[in-house]
């Protein structure tokens, strides 16, 4: 089976105020086959987050190398990882991050209008797509104040798959949402991203959440290891 993404040796750390430096990944070492669904679950400032970052191409590690669908992206430029995170990577983020003044379609859009846009009526079509394998096709035209937290939510999903990316990075997608809600988001996730072949990556602290996914590592001491901790 394929590799949608590896990560060898991942080290990051941070400067503190008094100069002296505090490291958050130790080492890293991470790889995740194409359609599979992982979980890297971790305590609260475990690094789960810096190492979304990393995996995201959204920030550079200190020392190690990342490939995302079989491309190293050691090497790459900045713009270069950026056309590769555009075309390659989804986002879903517990807060939604949609922009409260446009509707549900219009915040699906978003991704489309970056780096190679498509034409409007294909524009179009993706994201009447995209929200109708959420269950949110008679919602196109709500804005965010109108809709549940799941179904912002559920917009959110809908966002990160309309460039059909090869690969999904969800950070605590369910923290926001009550349980019951939580698990129905979560079946649409994993139905959508599954119907669709996409790869799913979620980190999250939640055991239960984690114990839904192919595969379950934990982040230790800026270490993964598989298993949960819990």
């Amino acid at each position: 089976m394929t590799s949608a993404l590896r990560a060898d040796g991942l080290r990051k750390s941070v400067r503190l105020p008094d100069g002296s430096t505090l490291p958050i990944l130790r080492g890293v070492d991470l790889s995740v086959d194409t359609n599979e669904c992982v979980a890297v679950i971790g305590r609260s400032g475990s690094g789960k987050s810096t190492l979304l970052t990393m995996l995201g191409l959204l920030a550079r590690p200190d020392e190690g190398s990342l490939a995302i669908s079989d491309t190293d992206t050691t090497a790459l430029s900045d713009a270069e990882r950026s056309r590769l995170r555009n075309v390659h990577l989804g986002f879903i983020f517990q807060n939604y991050s949609l922009l409260p003044h446009l509707t549900a379609a219009e915040n699906v859009e978003l991704p489309l209008m970056q780096g190679s846009r498509v034409g409007k009526r294909a524009a179009r079509a993706a994201v009447a797509t995209s929200l109708a394998a959420v269950g949110l096709g008679d919602r196109q035209d709500a804005r965010p104040r109108q809709l549940s937290g799941g179904e912002q939510q559920r917009v959110a999903i809908a966002r990160a798959l309309v460039r059909s990316p090869r690969l999904i990075l969800a950070d605590e997608p369910t923290g926001a949402l009550d349980e019951e809600t939580a698990e129905t988001v979560l079946d649409i996730l994993q139905r959508t991203v599954r119907d669709r072949g996409t790869t799913l990556l979620l980190v999250t602290h939640d055991s239960r959440i984690a114990a839904r996914a192919d595969r379950v590592l934990t982040l230790e001491h800026g270490r993964i290891r598989d298993g949960s901790s819990e």
